[in-house]
C-alpha cells in the first residue's frame, strides 16, 4: 500500500500572518501604538480551497513552525483551518541548532517514513532560509518570499508538478525539472505556463544536526503579480477578551 504525501507548512508569512495570535490568546485588543506592526490575523488567499485540492489527491499537510506550540495551536485554530493538518509541530520540535533551519524528521517519524521514504513523499512550504530543512539530505523545500500575500494555488500547482515529473516521487520530480529546466544565466528556470515561474537549484550545508554535507533542493518562487492576493482578515471574537 502507497503511504501518503505530505506538506510541511511553516506558519507564519506562508499560511498566513499571525502576529496578533498572542494578544487575542491573552484576550487582548492591539495597542494603538503597534497597530501598523502587529498585522491583523489573517489566512492567504484561497488557502483552504488550496488544503483542500490537495488533501482531495491524498495529500496530508503538517504545520512546521518555529512558534511555540502553543501560539500554533491556537492560530489554526483561530483562523479555522485547524481541521485541514495531521499535526501540528512547534519550535521545540522542529527548531535546529540555533533556529537557523528546521528539522522534519519528527514528521517523517510521525508518518512512519524512513529517511529514504520522506525524501519521496514530503515536501517543504515555506517563506524564509529558515525553513530549509537540516536533517534530511535531499528534501525538497518551495521557498515562496511573501508568501501570505499570493494566492494559495502557487504553491498547490508547483507540487502538482512535482508529482507529475516524478511520476508521484517529489524528489525524482525536482530531479527531472532541474535536468530540463531552461538555463538563466546562473539559474535553471521552469516556467509552468500560468503565469507561475520558478528557479530550481541545489544548495549545499553543512549543519551541526546533520553529519556530512546535506544538500537541499530549493524551488525559489519568482514574483507571480498575476497571483499577488491581500490575505483574507479573520473576525475573531475572544470570550475572554479583558475590558
Amino acid at each position: 500500500m502507497d503511504k501518503p504525501k505530505a506538506i510541511c507548512w511553516d506558519m507564519d508569512g506562508t499560511l498566513g500572518l499571525f502576529d496578533s495570535v498572542q494578544l487575542l490568546m491573552e484576550g487582548t485588543s492591539v495597542p494603538p501604538d503597534m497597530e501598523k506592526v502587529v498585522r491583523p490575523l489573517s489566512i492567504r488567499y484561497k488557502l483552504r480551497e488550496a488544503l483542500q485540492e490537495l488533501r482531495g489527491m491524498g495529500i496530508v499537510h503538517y504545520v512546521t513552525t518555529s512558534a511555540p506550540k502553543e501560539i500554533a495551536d491556537a492560530a489554526v485554530s483561530m483562523a479555522g483551518i485547524s481541521g485541514f493538518f495531521e499535526g501540528i509541530f512547534g519550535n521545540g520540535t522542529v527548531n535546529g541548532i540555533g533556529g537557523r533551519c528546521k528539522r522534519y524528521m519528527p514528521v517523517a517519524e510521525d508518518l512512519g517514513y524512513s529517511m529514504e521514504e520522506a525524501v519521496a513523499n514530503m515536501v517543504v512550504v515555506g517563506d524564509g532560509v529558515a525553513d530549509k530543512p537540516s536533517d534530511l539530505d535531499g528534501l525538497v523545500f518551495i521557498l515562496q518570499p511573501s508568501g501570505a500575500y499570493h494566492d494559495a494555488f502557487v504553491p498547490m500547482e508547483i507540487v502538482k508538478k512535482l508529482l507529475e515529473a516524478g511520476k508521484g516521487h517529489f524528489k525524482r520530480g525536482f530531479d527531472f525539472l532541474y535536468e530540463t529546466a531552461n538555463q538563466e544565466e546562473r539559474n535553471r528556470r521552469v516556467d509552468l505556463g500560468n503565469g507561475i515561474k520558478f528557479d530550481v537549484n541545489y544548495t549545499s550545508r553543512t549543519f551541526e544536526d546533520f553529519m556530512g554535507e546535506l544538500v537541499v533542493p530549493t524551488i525559489t518562487c519568482l514574483p507571480a503579480e498575476g497571483y499577488r492576493m491581500k490575505p483574507e482578515v479573520i473576525t475573531f471574537i475572544n470570550k475572554r477578551r479583558k475590558h
